[in-house]
């Protein structure tokens, strides 16, 4: 049985609030690193955003692994009712063009592909392709890298490490990163008529 994609990307924000057009649902966040993505979710009304955890995305011998990766996203998809998907889009620094690090995240996301049978058995109110809003990531894995520590309530002026960061990883939190800034936009002024969705 054939596959088709599982997402279909997007820079253009108006276009990827269109085709959610205002339905409750999460957004899942991924940061796609070249050995580990980590992944964030929002709650169903994109509120609130928490950190999940890493997955590896190297090819085992056999191949295997992306059709276990992109089966684990499905799960996760499911679990926490997303509709729709956020990926770090990593520009370059200096002038926020386009580079390697931006191929690399395409060529993974167009990877991820679904049996149609499949996803419904998982996900019966989704049909892939989801959206997928490419967003700009720069900064984010050094930002992440201070909610590492918290303020140590027993030493005052002391910070302790966070105890939940080693399990989830720094990618994890670097994904939630994104989804904040996401979830901190005027969503109402990318609000735009259904003509402007075609292609999403």
């Amino acid at each position: 049985m054939s596959k088709v994609a599982l997402l279909r990307c997007t820079q253009d924000m108006s276009r990827f609030a269109t085709a959610l057009d205002g339905r409750p649902g999460a957004l899942l966040a991924l940061d796609v690193g070249q050995r580990k993505v980590g992944i964030a979710i929002s709650d169903i009304y994109r509120i609130v955003a928490f950190p999940l955890g890493t997955l590896l995305r190297q090819e085992r011998p056999d191949h295997q692994r992306p059709c276990t990766l992109t089966h684990q996203l499905i799960t996760t998809i499911a679990k926490y009712q997303a509709i729709a998907v956020v990926a770090g889009y990593p520009l370059e620094l200096s002038k926020a063009r386009e580079g390697a690090a931006c191929s690399m995240v395409r060529t993974f996301l167009a990877s991820l592909c679904v049996i149609p049978d499949q996803m419904e058995s998982v996900c019966p109110n989704l049909t892939p392709p989801l959206p997928c809003l490419l967003w700009d990531e720069r900064f984010s894995s050094s930002f992440a890298r201070m909610y590492q520590f918290i303020d140590d309530p027993r030493r005052r002026g002391r910070t302790k490490r966070l105890p939940q960061w080693k399990k989830r990883g720094i990618d994890a939190y670097a994904a939630l990163i994104i989804l904040r800034r996401v979830l901190g936009y005027d969503w109402a002024r990318y609000q735009t008529s259904p003509e402007h969705a075609r292609g999403l």
